[in-house]
């Protein structure tokens, strides 16, 4: 009988519950006429059957991978590539290639790099498979748009989209057909504001990564293009975004190279001067205070033409003084703000109002970052208040202006006067917005005050939200905090998680990760697997990481999580991660070696060598550490079990390990199923670490002889064996019942022959393969003659290895006088270690032994 089913039969007796076996197909015909005993069930055990099967509850299945819309149908041409079968029509790709762009288009969400990565093995896929009688220009007719592309080009172009390689090449893969197609309205040698515009958005995303590529490009199509825009911030647009992404690699020479190439395309003076509006907020951004000054004094001292700087750039060329600490110069600059207000008040309040206003909240600004308290700024608000237009009308606060206010305070951590200024804004009848309530949201969790950032989100949830989502943001960001607090109930965490499924938000990595760890502390794994199904497969690589690694961290925290668990979180995490690292699995198998656990262990080192990729398949150093961990398991040692959280099944697994004879076969069942795989990998080449391991290995699984022949295969190939070799070797001596002592000295003998350096383990390893052959007197006159011959004093690593290889009580007795008269020092030190008695009497010190391959 099996041992599961052995212990389910024991377990019935002992609580006195029958054991009914349904699919019996014999039953005694006079099985109603045999008189039963009466029997008292002490646990109150019934069985119970429902009103024919209706009132039974169904089973909860598993929900299914979460995907994209279309990203199905590239996913399976991606397999179709790679297992050689056939993939997908043409027609079919086009469509799910289609809606996949048009969800990202239509919705808040970008695009994640996994996605990126498939639509652009599309995109290549139907370039190269069209039909050789069309052109490139006539092929994406047949099913796609130039709105298709232009909708992907919007979505890459997101300001919070991610960005990685493969949407790079996306790019430019979509900009080629877009390129090739052309909109409707533009002639071929022309590029009408559609195609300026895409070309933009390209050159942002080129910027990125190769602004000095992305210039080329751009020099390229104005040379081959004619443009025929009449917007000079989209003409300017695509020399803007080079630029910037020159700026910010910080390769300044490149930078000047492309205004010379400007002035030698002879652009128009009206659209240089818009590029160099754009980059006065990218040179105040990246603190270039000495530019920030030459084109502000350019754009406002008439160089070649006056422009009017606005508010935004005002701010940032403030910001940047601030930074730098230059007061003087931000003076200036505020007295030239006041002297366009004071011309802007002379025009009617409908041109400038607007202007106004925006001149007035970077004034505020400025006020509360130079120094000024939330009194000045309510001041300086009645004079913007008194002060009118020419019509009598005059600029008022606005929730905007509290806004900016408090983000300000929040960047300086200043969490007092942000409350003030909202506070503020209330005194002039100022009502918040879902930004405001999401400032407040933010600040307050910063300062630990989860329970008043509830209270704002509430107020937030009965608000408008803006396409920014502070909604959204703000519940993730709160489930985040309560999770991590501990503190709040488990219902209190869903309702915010509840509210953000209802309102159809993005959950974050970050978010996903947390309530990951709070089901499985309530061992809720259908609900760990339904949540990680449902988002895990939106997220990027890197983001995929972030939830896989605090589930490895979990599995990883013995103290807190018990081994049954463990397994759990494993299972889960392996099945969803598929691009779980090597690294990452080979931390796993080792937690479950010392959690003494090795057929867990050796179930996920199986897993890893069913993988195919590279970065995840078991190499030779993942099977060092599973012959090293099998090693270490089958050593004796005291039984050691969690004490957190464990229930029966793991508690009786762990019970059966307790008897000696079940472990041996156990590690010897392991052991003979990793060392196949390992016969069997073809990319595998045995080194002498490998062996070493082997040797650990089968030494510890009771095989001393056949750990030897290992060491002969080490001594006959290329490699020769290394320091770590020799101890090992020495281990199997001690071990083997027969021949283990000639070995020893053969081997010790050869390494006086060929004049090896004598260390601590190799002599404490020799001594313990003659103690371990019952020749303690051998070893008493090697410790006697170690100081003069390898300048090697006895300590108690020494003494406690042929101690504890003199397995035998009287053996043991007579080292121990032995000792006490030689060494009485390290005698006291040895005891000082304390010992363990072991079941048949002998005793062994607690000093470590282990040895690495």
């Amino acid at each position: 009988m099996p041992a599961h089913l052995t212990r389910l039969v024991i377990r019935r007796i002992l609580s006195n519950e029958p054991i009914v076996y349904r699919d019996c197909l014999y039953r005694r015909a006079n099985a109603c006429l045999q008189p039963r005993a009466q029997r008292i069930r002490r646990n109150g055990f019934a069985q119970t059957r429902s009103f024919f099967g209706m009132a039974r509850e169904p089973e909860r299945k598993v929900k299914g991978i979460d995907l994209a819309p279309g990203l199905d149908t590239l996913i399976e041409l991606n397999r179709a590539q790679t297992g050689q079968s056939r993939p997908p029509d043409l027609e079919m790709l086009c469509k799910a290639l289609d809606k996949l762009f048009r969800k990202k288009y239509f919705s808040s969400e970008t695009m994640s790099d996994v996605e990126a990565g498939h639509a652009l093995n599309t995109l290549r896929y139907l370039n190269e498979n069209r039909p050789k009688e069309e052109d490139v220009s006539d092929a994406p007719r047949t099913f796609l748009t130039t709105r298709c592309f232009l909708n992907a080009l919007e979505v890459l172009n997101k300001k919070d989209s991610p960005r990685s390689d493969a949407h790079l090449a996306l790019t430019e893969e979509v900009f080629k057909f877009l390129d090739a197609m052309r909109p409707d309205g533009c002639e071929p040698d022309s590029y009408n504001g559609k195609m300026i515009r895409s070309l933009a958005e390209t050159l942002e995303i080129m910027s990125h990564y190769e602004p000095v590529r992305a210039r080329d490009l751009l020099v390229e199509k104005y040379k081959t293009n004619r443009w025929t825009s009449q917007s000079q911030k989209l003409l300017a647009r695509p020399w803007a975004s080079v630029l910037q992404g020159l700026y910010q690699k910080g390769n300044h020479a490149e930078a000047q190279k492309t205004l010379e190439m400007m002035q030698e395309l002879e652009i128009p003076t009206n659209i240089m001067m818009q590029v160099k509006e754009t980059l006065l907020g990218v040179h105040a951004a990246l603190g270039d205070l000495e530019n920030t000054k030459r084109i502000y004094n350019d754009l406002s001292q008439g160089q070649p033409q006056t422009v009017e700087i606005d508010s935004g750039s005002c701010k940032a060329v403030l910001q940047c003084c601030l930074q730098h600490g230059d007061s003087k110069w931000a003076q200036s600059i505020v007295r030239s703000m006041l002297e366009t207000l004071e011309v802007y008040y002379l025009e009617p309040a409908d041109d400038r109002l607007d202007e106004v206003k925006k001149l007035w909240d970077v004034l505020f600004f400025w006020a509360a970052a130079s120094g000024k308290g939330v009194d000045e700024v309510d001041r300086m608000m009645n004079v913007m208040v008194r002060r009118t237009f020419a019509d009598g009308r005059s600029a008022q606060p606005d929730v905007e202006t509290i806004n900016e206010l408090v983000s300000w305070c929040m960047s300086r951590n200043q969490l007092y006067f942000a409350e003030r200024y909202i506070s503020l804004g209330a005194k002039w009848g100022i009502h918040p917005n879902a930004l405001t309530y999401y400032l407040q949201v933010k600040y307050r969790l910063s300062g630990g005050d989860i329970d008043g950032a509830r209270a704002a989100y509430r107020q937030l949830q009965a608000v408008e939200c803006s396409k920014e989502k502070e909604d959204i943001r703000a519940a993730n960001e709160l489930i985040q905090a309560m999770c991590a607090s501990q503190k709040y109930t488990f219902s209190s965490i869903m309702a915010l998680a509840d509210d953000l499924t209802e309102r159809k938000g993005r959950f974050e990595p970050e978010t996903v990760s947390a309530l990951s760890v709070l089901h499985l502390r309530r061992n809720e794994l259908h609900d760990v697997i339904d949540l990680l199904q449902t988002h895990a497969f939106h997220f990027s690589e890197a983001e995929r990481r972030k939830i896989a690694d605090s589930l490895v961290a979990m599995v990883l925290d013995r103290a807190h999580t018990s081994t049954a668990r463990a397994w759990d979180t494993y299972i889960i995490a392996q099945s969803i991660f598929a691009e779980l690292p090597r690294s990452a699995r080979t931390q796993i198998m080792r937690e479950f070696f010392d959690r003494g656990r090795a057929d867990m262990a050796c179930h996920v080192f199986t897993h890893m060598r069913e993988l195919d990729h590279p970065d995840t398949r078991a190499t030779a150093d993942t099977y060092v550490v599973a012959l090293t961990g099998i090693a270490e398991f089958a050593a004796a040692r005291v039984a050691a079990t969690d004490n957190i959280d464990v229930d029966a099944d793991a508690a009786d697994a762990e019970a059966e390990y307790d008897d000696d004879e079940s472990r041996a076969h156990e590690c010897r069942s392991l052991l003979d199923a990793v060392h196949n795989a390992m016969k069997l990998d073809l990319d595998l080449e045995p080194s002498t670490r490998l062996r070493n391991a082997l040797m650990l290995a089968y030494t510890a699984a009771g095989q001393p002889a056949r750990a030897w022949s290992f060491w002969e295969d080490i001594v006959n190939s290329r490699e020769g064996p290394s320091f770590n070799s020799i101890p090992i070797a020495f281990r199997a001596c001690e071990r083997m019942p027969v021949d283990g002592e000639r070995h020893a000295r053969a081997l010790w003998a050869r390494l006086r022959k060929v004049d090896v350096e004598i260390t601590k383990p190799i002599l404490a390893a020799y001594v313990g393969a003659l103690a371990g052959n019952q020749n303690t007197d051998a070893a008493k006159e090697v410790l006697l003659k170690c100081e003069r011959d390898f300048g090697l004093r006895p300590d108690t690593f020494i003494l406690g290895t042929l101690f504890n290889a003199a397995y035998g009580v009287s053996r043991q007795g007579d080292l121990e006088r032995w000792i006490q008269a030689k060494f009485p020092t390290q005698w006291v030190e040895l005891k000082r270690l304390g010992a363990r008695k072991m079941d048949d009497g002998p005793r062994l010190f607690n000093i470590d032994r282990r040895l690495t391959p």
